[in-house]
């Protein structure tokens, strides 16, 4: 069934972003391949694949200070030079499966709280993943190949929900 610590990150998460920019000869796709150092929080920047160019930043500001591990998911919403860009692609495998197995992780977390609610008589229908069974879960082919974006962060945010009934029952 697999434990509950969490799961050491690679050395590095790989993301994928583009947009379009127009110029005077119409449309142009920029892309930009962002990869976070989970050694010292810092980011390298390479944008187009046709030049070399590549930024070194030591960290990047999120909602809540610099990002983590985290904060970077398919669909995640950062401020990079200036620019506000959305991560649409894991770019290496390492990345996609250790997204996905720490939300695994999360979920028998986010499972286990529920469980514990539910032997003091709690109702927990109300509670994010709390009502019908199983419905916080989807397969991975009906997400897509970058399915563990949505399920950390969404795990994330189940298991912060998760702890406010928890802190009311210890006040109790």
């Amino acid at each position: 069934m697999g434990g509950f610590d969490p799961i050491p990150p690679p050395r590095t998460l790989n993301f994928l972003s583009w947009w379009h920019e127009t110029t005077a000869k119409g449309s142009v796709r920029r892309d930009l391949r962002l990869s976070y150092d989970t050694t010292d929080g810092s980011v390298t920047l390479g944008l187009d694949k046709k030049t070399a160019t590549l930024y070194r930043l030591s960290h990047l500001e999120g909602k809540y200070g610099p990002i983590g591990p985290f904060d970077l998911y398919v669909g995640a919403a950062l401020e990079v030079l200036g620019r506000r860009l959305t991560l649409k692609q894991t770019a290496d495998l390492a990345t996609k499966t250790w997204v996905e197995a720490e939300a695994a992780r999360l979920r028998r977390v986010q499972e286990r709280l529920l469980d514990e609610l539910r032997t003091y008589g709690r109702e927990v229908g109300n509670l994010p993943g709390g009502g019908v069974a199983g419905s916080h879960r989807t397969t991975s082919a009906s997400w897509g190949l970058d399915t563990g974006r949505r399920r950390v962060q969404n795990a994330v945010d189940r298991r912060q929900n998760a702890s406010d009934p928890l802190r009311k029952l210890a006040r109790d």
